[in-house]
């Protein structure tokens, strides 16, 4: 019979599944299932957090982040070139 499991993740059943007596192998069944209310409440969350968010830079930061801009390119193949910038 199967067997309900409450984890972290939510409720899980596993069990063994009757297998036909011609297969070679057991048969693995997996079966998923999300609860769109409690994703779409935690993406409107995730997205409210995200768009509430003005950080200030310190003006370190703000020089890196321009150091960063002007150093950055792009060779032949395609790969990023970034120098290192070096505290001094």
């Amino acid at each position: 019979m199967p067997i309900l499991q409450k984890t972290h993740f939510g409720w899980i059943i596993s069990g063994v599944i009757a297998a036909n007596a011609t297969a070679k192998s057991t048969p693995s069944i997996s079966f998923h299932l999300i609860a769109i209310d409690d994703l779409s409440s935690m993406l409107n969350r995730f997205w409210e957090v995200e768009h509430n968010i003005t950080q200030q830079f310190s003006i370190e930061e703000q020089t890196c982040e321009k150091l960063f801009l002007q150093s950055v390119r792009r060779n032949d193949e395609g790969r990023f070139i970034v120098t290192l910038s070096i505290k001094r």
